[in-house]
């Protein structure tokens, strides 16, 4: 027993020492037990094996019955839709011309969609007429056909052909036994059908698509486990569900006689094996499930039970045993007793914790040395006295008989007081309270265990400090980036403005070149910026990416077109190489994917003296995930390949982090801010895939990404495979107010205006704008953001206050705005703008802003 501050704590030790009796019967109905549990779960897996066996070989049976039918509708369909022609035709089939017979084979074969193509064969075996142009002159040889045809009769039956490689007679070859075809080409089954006989005989051709009938059987089988065959009676496959080679030898060819003799669905010990003759034609449909494959879930359900029953039982027996030494250790027990409360009284006075024993009236019977230490009392002052002695603040009466409440009825608190030493000092505290049960399980006594939070609390105001500090220079940076962005592109708009005025007068070469010259740097010099905000916003977590359908291969398209001048400008060629089975369109962003193709293909183009470029996309194997084996969605593998200066293994490890080239030599010869590689790794992540080089020096680069994207609906409307020819901007009619305080941007932005033929105004602030505005009418309204007197958000919010009058209320208004960052687009919508120009804009760029608010002239009106 362990005595605490002259208390006794803890349950009486036990007197009894319980006898060890009748060990050998517990020995003998623990034996028994265990045969018995493992005898049971062996004879349930064992069952549950053969009724896997029989379900199986059920459903094979079912299948094939299922494929028959399927099989045998089809081709009575083709049978009819044959025998039909001549009534449909309405002339002799034999002398119709082809032309005639194009119209009407064509429609029959519209009707049938397991078939390719329809023909009809002249006496010689020449296709003469077919709904598929490209068959005709083509030979047919109509001996190798089943059922052998006797020529007696008006009409023969339907007769089925071996399997021809190729997806129809103009450009396929019958296969041989002994040649199959390759079962990676497209193939048909060609069935014939003699009408009439002697000279009257006309022979009618259906091209088969064995496509549309495994497509009708995929949703019945197991492409794990199943095998499908369909063959002729002689032994030829038709088609399957495996690899097989096209019109090759059915593969289990000693069951043949069996199968053509009478139907089975018998277990073979490797397969479970199902078989169908049909009776009207010359076929027969084999399923065979592989045995492995459907066991696999019996054998993985099998090992589970397998395992949990092993751990049951050594479960079982671990607590017999545990029950058996307890037995024979009853002496010992009362002495490890003893020791363990001797320890845990040694506990309570060494804990580095703070704690009080507290009897059921809730005066303290014991503190422990560190909780005295902590207050400052002694033994003495605390024992007999409240907890309350030491609350740091008001005392809640409430709150102490909630908690009091609480732990009388067996749970335990947690919270945080406020506690007061004995010098008056107050500290924060984290206290825990449990109660204490005797042996027959009623509360006696409560203990707390406290925590002095002082130091935790510091150390969270420093963090707090901390994180406002980085907040701060984050918010510093953003505001940075924007004014930063805001005051170049104001000049630059001027810039690129001037210099596209000046391309549209009269120029020399020379001076054109001179003056294209600066738009390429000044435009440079825009892209390098938007480098900039692109990377700041990706770092910032701020990229918001879109989700709508686009096409794979018109993006790539649309990319190389791009660039195109570019290479051909540096003597270089551009490739594309698009694979067949990309899909028509994905969900994905188009803008950001677009981004970083350029980004590759601009600087696969600035790397590479000679050569060529290549820019590859394929689909890779799709990952199926659900349990109906649906593909979730398209891996594509983007590649662009060069044959420039290649990249050191040790540079590629730096290639994709920020503000980094290859080496400083690089960086002088082709210039660039590094981060283009960065944003595109950083583009691609977010978007769900991964990016990568292959590269060796001298030996050029291939830069790739892989992206996983949700299938959709084909795009309506793609891009146009070749640019849209220059043509003449169309001249407007009204007056629009320019709101413009910078005189660079006012002389560019007026002389535009009047080019495509528009009456314009200026204003110098939002204040003289209003004043404008309410004397004069307008019917549109160009507005500068920044400006003094009072700025371009401010003038458009009074504006839709009415302050300019009820009549300018509605007039359009549309930004003139150097911040193109998000939060500055939204404050535009939040204003009342109905749209924004970007600066700096060319003439071709505010024209088509101007467009949807601004009639035509009336000539332009009339030639439209």
């Amino acid at each position: 027993m362990a005595q605490l501050a002259g208390r006794t704590f803890g349950p009486p030790a036990d007197d009894p020492r319980p006898a060890v009796r009748y060990q050998w019967l517990a020995r003998l109905f623990m034996g028994l037990f265990l045969v018995t549990v493992l005898g049971a779960v062996g004879y349930a897996v064992w069952r549950d094996r053969e009724v896997q066996l029989e379900q199986q070989l059920a459903r094979a049976q079912g299948n094939v019955l299922i494929f028959e039918d399927e099989i045998g509708q089809t081709l009575q369909l083709v049978e009819n839709t044959l025998r039909a022609l001549p009534e449909v035709s309405g002339e002799p089939l034999a002398s119709a011309s082809p032309q005639w017979l194009y119209g009407v084979l064509r429609r029959l074969q519209h009707s049938q969609p397991a078939l390719r193509s329809l023909s009809i064969l002249d006496s010689s075996g020449r296709v003469r007429a077919s709904s598929q142009p490209n068959n005709l002159g083509a030979v047919i040889d109509t001996l190798g056909f089943l059922p052998a045809d006797r020529a007696t009769g008006e009409s023969s039956v339907l007769r089925v052909g071996p399997v021809w490689e190729g997806r129809d007679i103009g450009e396929a070859r019958p296969t041989l036994a002994e040649q199959p075809g390759d079962p990676a080409k497209p193939y048909f089954v060609p069935l014939l059908l003699r009408m009439g006989e002697g000279d009257e005989a006309v022979w009618l051709v259906a091209a088969l698509n064995p496509d549309y009938l495994l497509g009708r059987m995929e949703r019945f089988h197991r492409p794990d486990s199943d095998r499908v065959h369909v063959a002729r009676l002689d032994g030829r496959v038709l088609f399957s569900t495996d690899d097989s080679p096209n019109g090759g030898p059915y593969p289990f060819d000693d069951l043949l006689p069996d199968i053509l003799t009478h139907e089975l669905g018998t277990d073979e010990g490797d397969a479970l094996s199902a078989y169908r003759t049909l009776k009207a034609y010359p076929l027969f449909v084999s399923v065979r499930v592989d045995r492995l494959a459907v066991l696999a879930d019996w054998r993985r359900k099998s090992a589970v039970i397998g395992l949990v029953t092993l751990l049951g039982l050594a479960s079982v027996l671990a607590g017999y045993l545990w029950l058996m030494r307890r037995v024979r250790a009853g002496e010992q027990a009362e002495a490890l007793q003893q020791a363990t409360i001797v320890r845990l009284s040694q506990a309570l006075e060494q804990s580095p914790s703070g704690m009080l024993i507290v009897n059921d009236q809730g005066r303290i019977e014991y503190s422990n040395p560190f909780l005295r230490q902590m207050t400052g009392y002694s033994a003495a002052e605390l024992q007999g006295r409240t907890p309350a002695l030491l609350d740091g603040g008001r005392v809640d009466k409430a709150r102490y008989l909630a908690v009091l409440a609480q732990l009388k009825a067996g749970h335990i608190w947690r919270g945080e007081l406020l506690r007061r030493r004995r010098d008056g000092q107050v500290y924060p505290a984290h206290v825990v309270a449990a109660p204490l049960r005797d042996v027959s399980g009623h509360i006696t006594h409560f203990v707390s265990v406290e925590h002095d939070l002082t130091q935790e609390k510091r150390t969270l105001a420093e963090l707090a400090q901390a994180r406002d500090h980085a907040e701060a220079a984050t918010r510093a940076k953003s505001a940075f980036l924007a004014n930063m962005s805001h005051e170049i592109r104001t000049p630059m708009n001027g810039v690129i403005g001037m210099v596209s005025l000046l391309l549209d007068s009269r120029l020399d070469p020379e001076q054109r070149d001179q003056a294209q010259t600066i738009r390429e740097s000044a435009e440079s010099l825009l892209h390098l910026i938007d480098d900039i905000l692109d990377f700041s916003k990706v770092e910032a977590g701020k990229l918001v990416l879109a989700s709508a359908a686009l096409s794979p291969a018109e993006l790539c398209r649309t990319c190389a077109r791009r660039l195109q001048v570019t290479a051909q400008g540096k003597g270089l060629r551009l490739a594309l190489a698009l694979a067949d089975d990309v899909p028509p369109a994905v969900l994905g962003d188009a803008q950001r994917l677009q981004q970083v193709l350029v980004n590759l293909l601009g600087n696969a183009i600035k790397f590479t003296a000679a050569g060529q470029v290549v820019l590859r996309l394929q689909r890779l194997a799709p990952a199926c995930t659900s349990d109906t084996g649906a593909e979730p969605g398209a891996t594509l593998r983007f590649e662009v390949q060069d044959e420039g200066i290649g990249i050191a293994p040790e540079a590629q490890q730096q290639l994709f982090q920020p503000f980094t080239q290859v080496d400083s030599s690089s960086s002088r010869a082709f210039g660039g801010t590094g981060l283009g590689l960065s944003i595109s790794r950083q583009l691609v992540e977010a978007m769900g895939g991964r990016i990568g080089v292959h590269s060796a020096p001298g030996a050029g680069a291939t830069f790739w990404f892989e992206l996983t994207l949700p299938l959709a609906s084909p795009v309506v409307a793609p891009l146009s495979s070749h640019p849209a020819p220059a043509v003449a901007l169309p001249r407007l009619t009204g007056r629009v107010l320019l709101v413009e305080d910078q005189p660079v941007n006012q002389k560019l932005a007026l002389a535009v205006l009047g080019r495509v033929g528009l009456e314009a105004v200026l204003a110098q602030n939002g204040r003289e704008a209003l004043d404008r505005l309410r004397a004069e009418r307008f019917n549109l309204v160009l507005m500068d953001c920044q400006m003094p007197v009072m700025d371009g958000f401010e003038a458009t919010e009074r504006l839709r206050a009415g302050e300019a009058g009820e009549a300018a209320q509605t007039v359009p208004v549309l930004a003139l705005t150097a911040n193109v960052m998000a939060e500055d687009l939204e404050r535009c919508r939040a204003s009342g703008f109905d749209g924004h120009v970007p600066k700096p804009f060319t003439m071709k760029g505010l024209h088509a802003a101007l467009v949807p608010w601004l009639p035509a002239t009336s000539t332009e009106a009339a030639a439209s």
